[in-house]
């Protein structure tokens, strides 16, 4: 198995910031307690003021889908969709080849 990292990235909408901000980072928290869970952070983009993202490195496709259907999960992220442009989410799984550097623990590919 090797890792995966899961990226969202949405467009929230005006007035709405603090509170994406607090759904994931309240979303972070509870997945860093899950299964296979090795590292998770949110950030911005720049070039897009009123987007927010956020990253997990998972240690298998497995465990990030399990984490992600949890029905704890599915309800924060039904709260970020309610303060979201329509259409603006746009999620990926990014498969990690190669031998990874420096995760926090040891990975076997």
């Amino acid at each position: 198995m090797a890792p995966v990292v899961r990226t969202s990235i949405e467009e929230i909408l005006p007035g709405h910031m603090p509170e994406a901000e607090r759904i994931i980072d309240s979303l972070k928290e509870f997945l860093s307690k899950q299964n296979g869970f090795i590292l998770g952070y949110r950030f911005d983009l720049p070039e897009a003021p009123y987007s927010v993202g956020k990253s997990a490195i998972w240690e298998s496709e497995a465990a990030a889908n399990a984490a992600a259907g949890s029905d704890h999960v599915m309800a924060l992220r039904s709260q970020l969709a309610a303060i979201s442009k329509k259409g603006s989410i746009v999620e990926h799984m990014h498969y990690v080849r190669g031998a990874p550097k420096n995760l926090p623990m040891p990975v076997a590919i």
